[in-house]
């Protein structure tokens, strides 16, 4: 009977072993399938961070170019004489707010085209994003339009 009792008690363990590995077995399929699932949906989640991140970097960068940038170019004119402009332009949330320019006004030719100039120029570039504006003999004033063209340049290099 030791035997018998001996052999019962040597196949319960080995069914429970098998059972035992078997759902271990089922158990790391499950587990393995989880941690794929887990890494899959950690992965998607960081790169919705990423792009987050990039489009929060887009709207920073817009946001600071929110300022007032001034450049000042000189220019020869016909009469032989240098005549310069210095353009302040105001940006709020990537438009522009407000435009100031000072001219020499060495002449009164130059005087001439430089207030008719201004007399146009306000309506061309307030309200645009500064990338937008394009101008050509504004006013009639081709070279002080040429010298704002270019200051419009070096402001946007400051941005």
């Amino acid at each position: 009977m030791n035997k018998n009792i001996l052999l019962g008690l040597v196949l319960v363990i080995g069914i429970t072993a098998t059972v035992y590995l078997l759902g271990s077995s089922s158990d790391d399929i499950d587990s393995n399938s989880l941690e794929t699932q887990v890494t899959q949906e950690s992965n998607t989640a960081n790169q919705n961070t990423q792009q987050e991140v990039n489009t929060e970097t887009r709207i920073e960068s817009e946001e600071n170019s929110d300022g007032v940038y001034k450049s000042e170019i000189e220019y020869d004119v016909p009469q032989r004489h240098v005549e310069s402009i210095e353009v302040e332009i105001t940006i709020e949330d990537g438009i522009v707010t407000e435009l100031k320019n000072t001219h020499s006004k060495t002449s009164e030719d130059s005087v001439y085209h430089q207030n008719d100039f201004e007399n146009a120029i306000t309506d061309q570039v307030i309200g645009k994003k500064i990338e937008e504006i394009e101008l050509s003999r504004v006013g009639g004033a081709s070279l002080t339009t040429g010298a704002f063209n270019q200051a419009l340049d070096e402001i946007m290099e400051q941005i």
